[in-house]
């Protein structure tokens, strides 16, 4: 049988029968939300009192043993006072003053001993002969310092001892001794009791110093090693990191969930801890849940089966309803009479205005399909032509990209040949004046050779003609050099626009301090030439780059100055200067400044002061180079940018923003 057929034969056919399983299971819903609600109220109030019940007694019983441990340290620093420096000379002497301190070896059973300032032992009662290997590290605190000492060992039988150290004076104040005594920590005087102490069926406590070593735990195997790892138990890392004191739920090292409780000791600063599992302090609410759900359970049982008798009287009209919804189903719709007044009766009116209704929308949905199917043949013409243009209009649009698409590959191919071509001829025009003025110089040497070489050869060589030989040999000698040293630094600068930032050393340095070096380099020569320098510096722009091509930067900006904005300035002018500014620009690295109000730049040549070979003063010296190597070395090195502003009759100012991180 399905499940659904099994849920309607528990449920039944009628709708009395459903509406009273349904009221029935809101019922249980509702009281079981609230008595969960109340019950885990009263769990959290239950828990946080048992915690504050754990928090007290535990305070009490960390008190308790703080106050043993302090009192037997006063009574050890107390009889300290009492040692006479003799005693501390002669063994006997100091042995007898041990055996006499009755009181003093009831408190610490594990035996007094007597130390000299160097921590030496001196003399030992019977029960406090010292165990080999025993720590003296409590002993020359104590000797050092001059105050009492504590410190935890281990004692026989897998047990805590505590070894307390006092310190003995002389006359003069200082430290002749230390008197120590040791006693068991887990001795029923001290915290024997709480060892074995449970906090419900498996509760237990456990107790830690400052070093996470532990102190008492049920296992004894557990004493004196580490407690847990930083993160192990949360609440023992606020305790002992913080100073935190109280109860809170807690995880424990071993993944137990328990009502954990942390108590320090005031004067000794240990934690001790107790761990009370979750499942055990929960049992009482749960008994209590479990209980109240079976009432409530019985209740709405009983609720549901008189319910079913009361909704089926009532629901009696809704049947006849649902016999005439079912006519009106199968086409051949009945009017409704009420057999009563009330809700049934506006049920039934509203059921045969409702049958009214459908008439009248059923004559409307008629027209108004009819009306839709000629929208929809109008809707589909309309569609076929605009697609058409649509597809028209594609097809231009597709033709003309296309022929966008020509143009603008042919304007860049145009553009490339057209740079490469006056790169090339600039480049041929520069290498063509020394060249053919060194070919010139050679050919006319070469001739005059010949010449002197005929005249030599008649023996008709005069002492003039071989002076004026070797003079006009020289100067062409010089010139070809001078020719040819013009070609090399003309190749030299077509190679520095080629070179890239691999060649070069990134460093991180002080912009402002690099550019007053720079400046510092140039003074003789700026007063050589009567230019005025002035220089205006963020000291706080420190950037990572390549200082060497920053420093090409600035000479050749200064050499195009020379050369250009300053040469043949007319009578009277303003007198040459030169300006340098430096700026930080918060989130886009640094920008620096170069002007002078020397001879402008037109216009129209703004756009072609960075190419190679242009030269706005044609026919003069310069290959046109300088301004293409500032370029490439500020946008392809230093990985900035460059901008020019200029006119004829306030000079020119070059706007260079650099990163403050170069790329590699």
């Amino acid at each position: 049988m399905r499940p659904a057929a099994v849920l309607d034969r528990l449920l039944g056919n009628s709708l009395a029968t459903r509406a009273a399983w349904l009221v029935g299971v809101v019922f249980v819903a509702t009281f079981a939300l609230v008595g969960w609600l109340a019950l885990k109220t009263f769990e959290h109030q239950f828990l946080s009192q048992a915690g504050n019940h754990q928090l007290a007694m535990m305070q009490a019983l960390a008190s308790t043993l703080d106050h043993k441990l302090a009192a037997a340290q006063e009574v050890l620093s107390g009889a300290a006072k009492l040692v006479e420096p003799a005693q501390l000379r002669d063994a006997d002497q100091a042995e007898r003053f041990l055996q006499s301190r009755t009181f003093l070896l009831r408190s610490f059973e594990r035996g007094l001993c007597l130390h000299d300032a160097e921590a030496r032992q001196i003399a030992c009662s019977q029960a406090g002969a010292p165990a080999p290997g025993t720590p003296g590290e409590a002993i020359e605190r104590a000797a050092r310092s001059g105050q009492a000492q504590l410190s935890v060992v281990a004692g026989a039988q897998r047990s805590v001892d505590v070894l307390m150290a006092a310190p003995v004076f002389a006359a003069d104040r200082k430290v002749a001794g230390v008197l120590t005594g040791r006693l068991s920590l887990l001795s029923s005087q001290y915290a024997g009791n709480l060892a074995g102490m449970k906090l419900g069926r498996t509760g237990y406590l456990y107790m830690v110093d400052g070093q996470r070593q532990m102190l008492m735990h049920p296992d004894s195997g557990r004493l004196l090693k580490p407690a847990t790892r930083p993160g192990q138990n949360l609440g023992l890392d606020r305790s002992l990191t913080e100073g935190y004191q109280g109860s809170l739920e807690n995880v424990n090292s071993q993944g137990l969930r328990a009502l954990s409780t942390f108590v320090r000791l005031p004067t000794l600063g240990w934690v001790l801890a107790g761990n009370y599992p979750i499942d055990e302090v929960h049992e009482p609410s749960k008994r209590s849940l479990q209980l109240g759900l079976a009432l409530l359970l019985a209740a709405a049982l009983l609720l549901t089966a008189v319910l079913v008798q009361l909704l089926r009287r009532l629901f009696l009209p809704v049947q006849s309803l649902a016999t005439h919804l079912r006519a009106l189903g199968q086409g051949s719709p009945l009017p409704f009479q009420a057999v009563s007044h009330g809700e049934v009766a506006q049920i039934a009116a509203a059921y045969n205005q409702m049958l009214a209704d459908l008439g009248r929308s059923e004559q409307q949905r008629q027209i108004e399909a009819a009306r839709v199917l000629e929208l929809n043949a109008q809707l589909e013409q309309r569609v076929r032509e605009r697609t058409a243009e649509l597809q028209h209009a594609n097809q231009e649009l597709a033709s003309s990209l296309r022929q966008i698409t020509a143009m603008q590959d042919a304007l860049v191919r145009n553009g490339k040949v057209m740079a490469l071509s006056r790169l090339v001829a600039g480049l041929a025009h520069e290498l063509n004046t020394p060249l053919g003025n060194a070919l010139t110089v050679a050919t006319t040497l070469s001739a005059g050779h010949e010449a002197f070489a005929r005249r030599a050869d008649a023996a008709a060589l005069r002492r003039s003609e071989l002076r004026t030989f070797l003079n006009s040999s020289r100067d062409a000698a010089h010139l070809v050099e001078r020719s040819l040293q013009l070609a090399i630094g003309l190749v030299g600068n077509m190679r520095e626009l080629a070179d890239t930032k691999e060649v070069l050393e990134k460093s991180r340095f002080n912009l402002g301090r690099r550019i007053e070096a720079w400046a510092d380099t140039q003074r003789q020569r700026l007063c050589r030439e009567g230019i005025a320098l002035s220089l205006q510096l963020n000291p706080a722009c420190d950037i990572d780059s390549y200082a060497p091509a920053l420093d090409r930067v600035l000479s050749q900006l200064l050499e195009n100055a020379i050369e250009h904005a300053f040469a043949a300035r007319p009578a009277g002018s303003h007198a040459p200067a030169i300006s340098l500014s430096l700026e930080a620009s918060p989130g886009s690295g640094p920008v620096l400044c170069f002007a002078d109000n020397g001879r402008g730049i037109a216009a129209a040549q703004l756009d072609q002061v960075f190419d190679p070979f242009f030269a706005g003063t044609l026919g003069q010296h310069g290959a046109g180079l300088g301004l293409s190597i500032v370029h490439h070395l500020v946008c392809n090195v230093l990985g900035g940018g460059i901008s020019v502003e200029s006119d004829v009759i306030h000079g020119t100012r070059f706007v260079i923003r650099l990163p403050a991180f170069a790329q590699v």
